[in-house]
Formats: C-alpha cells, structure tokens, sequence
C-alpha cells in the first residue's frame, strides 16, 4: 500500500496488508477505509474464482490492518464497490 500526503502531493510507502492482493477494491468507512476481495498478487487469477478472495480487511491509523469477521459472499477481483448510507435510495 501506498499513501499520499495530499498537501505535498508525496507518495510514501504504507503498512503492507497481511496477505498481498492485487485487484481488491477499497472504499472509505468511517474515519477509515477497508479493502475488499482481490487475488494473490504473485498469481494469475483474475475476477472470480478460487484464488479469489473473500477477505475484508479494516486498515487501523497506527498502522495495523484488522481482518474483520464479516467477509464477502464470495471472492472477488476488479470489481466496483461503493458506500451505501442506510435511508438512501438505491435504484438499478
């Protein structure tokens, strides 16, 4: 992982995650973000599948990452995720 400093426009190396992903999607929650699914980074799969994974990770400002119990239905990688505030209208 990477983080920007957005006053400096600096790029800085971040905490790596427990287990390397490519692909995983991240979406802000709270104070926070968390980063969803992916693949092995070193692997080849691609979408889903059994590399895929179901993992949802919750990253901690003192650096640490938490997997958190809830995980995703199934495993995933490149795919869109989005923040859905309770009492919003969702139409697809």
């Amino acid at each position: 992982m990477r983080s920007n400093n957005t006053a400096t426009g600096e790029w800085r190396p971040g905490p790596p995650l427990p287990e390397a992903v490519a692909r995983g999607a991240s979406v802000p929650h709270g104070d926070t973000f968390l980063v969803l699914g992916g693949v092995p980074a070193e692997g080849e799969g691609v979408g889903e599948g059994p590399s895929s994974s179901p993992a949802i990770y919750e990253y901690e400002y003192n650096g640490s990452w938490i997997l958190r119990e809830e995980a995703l239905l199934r495993g995933g990688a490149g795919v869109p995720a989005a923040v859905v505030v309770p009492g919003d209208r969702v139409g697809c």
